[in-house]
């Protein structure tokens, strides 16, 4: 195995509820060389499955490491134990990261709370505990926050008052939907804290797609649901990565599979303007992991007449391969995709249609 075959690795063990049957990942050549081992644990954390990787490849080996290489005997056993450790030692750095990170968060919460401000904490450790089920099967590396707009500098004043300073936006971001805090922990490490007001930061790309604090989490919205979550997670992905990184598919998946509301979803992504990020995370889902969950929820979204395309653009080879050396080939893919969800059409015509 070379570190171009890294992708398949990341299918075949990505996925947090256990080894993915449909993933023909190759096998190991052993004995490994450092850089492939290390290719591989470069692009699971920078997938963000880091966690999930680690955990399948520790319980496979255990079992039967020598159906994970070509070479018979100890040193295949002796090979895959290296490579499980230095994954272990990338996940035990992210749980502490996780912990640390969700103390945080709940301090922010509750100070959040007590001040009654419209703003809650997505994404992250909401995933983490309320869709994957712990802090030990989804990373995270900040906490992001989603605000009214008419709170978000009250908000921004709570997170200050924790030690965070501002982070001055480029000229480029001034515009975006949202604001970064900062707080340095020593050693060269921060902790960071984003306010948004819509989890669709550009400019060029809110006029179409829109997910604020009453559509997410408002009472006239339904408040937090996985409806409302997956969503989210569609238009994150889509917007903010442009589908280049693995967990926000792996997102949509557990969500899905956490049930979901196929009518309110429906509701959801139209007002949202989302139903092709949706669809696009769900089909993709469906074709790595061959998700069930996710396939019966594609019925539930209306179909817009650039979904065709979008699949073509943004396939599950473009998802799996945003990471690795190849990435470039596809990024005019991805170019294409930003290009075709900005001419959608406005979302106020949808909005106004309904009311």
């Amino acid at each position: 195995m070379t570190g171009d075959n890294a992708p398949l690795w990341l299918a075949r063990f990505g996925d947090p509820a256990g080894e993915n049957p449909r993933a023909s990942a190759a096998r190991l050549d052993l004995p490994m060389s450092e850089a492939v081992v290390a290719e591989i644990v470069s692009q699971a954390g920078a997938h963000g499955v880091i966690m999930a990787v680690a955990r399948n490849l520790a319980a496979i080996a255990h079992g039967d490491a020598h159906g994970l290489g070509n070479a018979p005997g100890e040193d295949a056993q002796e090979a895959v134990r290296a490579l499980i450790a230095t994954l272990q030692t990338s996940y035990r750095a992210q749980a502490a990261r996780n912990m640390a990170l969700d103390q945080l968060g709940g301090q922010i919460q509750t100070a959040l709370a007590a001040a009654g401000l419209p703003a809650v904490i997505v994404k992250g450790p909401d995933f983490a505990r309320n869709v994957y089920g712990g802090l030990s099967s989804r990373a995270f590396t900040d906490i992001d926050i989603l605000a009214a707009p008419g709170a978000a500098t009250a908000v921004a004043q709570t997170v200050e008052r924790l030690g965070f300073e501002p982070v001055e936006p480029s000229d480029k971001r001034a515009a975006y939907t949202e604001r970064q805090y900062w707080r340095e922990k020593g050693a060269g490490s921060h902790d960071l804290v984003e306010v948004h007001t819509d989890m669709v930061h550009a400019p060029k790309l809110r006029h179409a797609l829109s997910m604020g604090y009453e559509d997410y989490a408002g009472p006239a919205a339904g408040g937090i649901t996985m409806a409302s979550r997956l969503v989210l997670a569609g238009l994150h992905g889509a917007t903010s990565h442009l589908f280049d990184r693995l967990q926000n598919i792996v997102d949509m998946m557990m969500i899905a599979r956490a049930g979901v509301d196929g009518r309110e979803l429906a509701e959801r992504a139209r007002r949202s303007g989302a139903e092709t990020p949706v669809r696009t995370g769900l089909s993709i889902a469906h074709a790595i992991f061959g998700c069930e969950a996710c396939r019966a929820l594609l019925s539930a979204v209306d179909a817009r007449s650039t979904d065709m395309l979008a699949r073509l653009l943004v396939s599950p080879h473009c998802v799996l391969h945003a990471q690795s050396s190849h990435r470039a080939r596809h990024s005019w893919r991805r170019q294409a995709y930003r290009w075709l969800l900005a001419r959608q059409t406005p979302i106020a015509a949808h909005r106004n249609a309904a009311d």
